[in-house]
């Protein structure tokens, strides 16, 4: 299927303005696995210096950049039409 990028964004336009208004950016996309796998292993009791050297092994992100994400994944939303 090919289409334009105006034909893309034109189908995303409530999910974009959403994102926006919140802001979410099309990279947090990058960040999705890495946050369930340190979902996961915080559920299961996982000591955080172990799952700090887990998601930098197999992630490459640092635990700085890792608490980051939690905190903006974390944020609830309210989603408003």
């Amino acid at each position: 299927c090919h289409m334009t990028r105006y034909e893309y964004i034109k189908v995303f336009v409530p999910v974009l303005l959403i994102m926006a208004r919140e802001g979410i950016t099309p990279s947090d996309a990058f960040y999705i696995e890495a946050y369930e796998q340190y979902e996961e292993m915080a559920k299961n009791g996982t000591e955080r210096s172990e799952i700090n050297r887990i998601i930098l092994m197999k992630y490459n992100i640092p635990p700085k950049k890792l608490q980051a994400i939690i905190e903006r994944f974390s944020v609830q939303m309210s989603i408003k039409q």
